[in-house]
């Protein structure tokens, strides 16, 4: 499926030469995916954690006002949402954010 964060972002096609320097741990919903797949993933605390990585990026490399960056707080508030409702035990605060 095409979506924003549902493949790793190719810095050389999108013209991004400082995204690298930026974003240390790169994280993206198709690896995730794989992951999971995979069972590669230790606890659901993990998998969570790489979920909000992907919007932390997003909204770590795009400025506020920027489509991405709008997108992926929407979605994170979302994700956060539905983990307190249906895991929280896997919750986070504010702080922990």
């Amino acid at each position: 499926r095409k979506g924003i964060f549902n493949a790793p972002v190719d810095p050389v096609a999108l013209g991004l030469p400082d995204y690298f320097t930026v974003i240390s741990r790169p994280m993206d919903l198709g690896t995730v995916k794989t992951r999971l797949h995979a069972v590669s993933y230790a606890s659901r605390k993990h998998v969570a954690d790489d979920i909000r990585l992907v919007f932390q990026n997003a909204m770590k490399y795009n400025p506020p006002q920027n489509k991405v960056h709008t997108c992926a707080r929407e979605l994170c508030e979302f994700f956060e949402d539905q983990v307190r409702a249906f895991v929280p035990d896997v919750a986070v605060t504010l702080a922990q954010s």
